[in-house]
Order: structure tokens, then sequence, then C-alpha cells
């Protein structure tokens, strides 16, 4: 677990151990890896968790959560999706909107077992570089009593949110996927967040 003090209190940030196996197939391949979904900046969550400049920009976002919400309660847990936008480029994004890859072939593939996506079907396409990194945190009170709060983090990601995964995502959100075995290139999609 990582500790930090923001203005509102002790913060701990974990990543259960079920996600640290399911992330380590998704985004921490190792950083020489170049593909669509994988982190090219840290090769596992304990060294992206050390890295001054995201937790710097994660620690203020987390404190404006738990301004906006309030710190948990043993009766009031709740789930956000954070994202954090770098200088640097982090790794390979798995989307891209359907406008810049309209006329690629692509193929209708489930995300999970409630949603699909169309993915692109063309590996010439390269999955883009990105600066940003989203977070699926789980605010919950620490019952221990040692922490204001504790976030347990159940997804993250080099890219922009793509919301819950649920039903039609490529509908739902505009996006198209690259499977994690897409070849990644040199290029930065710039977005803001």
């Amino acid at each position: 677990m990582f500790r930090f003090w923001i203005p509102m209190g002790k913060v701990g940030i974990a990543l259960p151990m079920r996600q640290h196996s399911r992330l380590l197939e998704t985004c921490f391949r190792g950083t020489e890896v170049r593909e669509a979904g994988n982190f090219k900046q840290w090769p596992s969550f304990a060294l992206m968790m050390r890295d001054q400049k995201l937790t710097e920009r994660l620690s203020e976002i987390i404190d404006d959560v738990l301004r906006e919400k309030g710190l948990p309660t043993r009766n009031q847990n709740y789930t956000e999706i954070i994202s954090v936008q770098l200088d640097e480029p982090v790794g390979w994004t798995s989307t891209i909107p359907c406008e810049q890859v309209q006329d690629m072939p692509s193929e209708r593939r489930p995300l999970n077992k409630q949603s699909e996506a169309l993915f692109i079907a063309d590996k010439s396409v390269l999955a883009p570089l990105t600066n940003i990194v989203t977070f699926v945190a789980e605010f919950r009170v620490d019952l221990m009593g040692s922490l204001d709060a504790l976030i347990l983090i159940h997804s993250l990601y080099p890219g922009p949110s793509v919301g819950p995964l649920v039903g039609n995502m490529t509908e739902a959100t505009g996006l198209m996927w690259f499977d994690f075995h897409h070849p990644g290139g040199n290029h930065l999609m710039n977005l803001e967040l």
C-alpha cells in the first residue's frame, strides 16, 4: 500500500492481488513491449506509484474528489474514474476516436461479459501514444483506522476514460479499440481532459 498526506487527510492506495495479476497481462507487460494498452513509462504498479509527477497530480485529484464527495464511511463507499494527464507519453492507448479510422476494417468483439466494441483489424494502423493514465478507484473507509480514506484500484490503463464497460462501447463512446497485441507507434494522441 502507498500512503500519502493530502489536505483532506492521510490516504492509502492499494492494488488488490487479483487486479495486480490481471494488470501484468494488460498494462504492465514490460516497458519494451510496444503494444496497445501497455505502459512504456513504468514496468509495475509499485514503480508507477513512486513517480512523483504522477502521484502529485493524482493526490490533487483525490483531494478534489474527497472534498466534493466527502470521506467514505462504513455505509458509504464510492467508485470514481480518475484520469491524470502528464507532460510526457506514458504508454499506448487501446482506443482511438472513430473519426480518425473511419474506413478501416474492424471486427466486433467482446470487451468483457457485459460489453462489446469494434476493434481495428488492420495492424498497419498503429496504436497512438498517450500522456493520460486512467484509474478506476473505489474510495472506502479504512477499517483499521490508520487512514482517512483507503483507495482500492480496480483497474488502470494508459489513455482517457472510456467509462463503465456496458453494452456497445463503440456506440456509447465513439471509440474503436485496439487489442492488447496491436502494435504501438510513435505518434502522441493529443487529448485534453
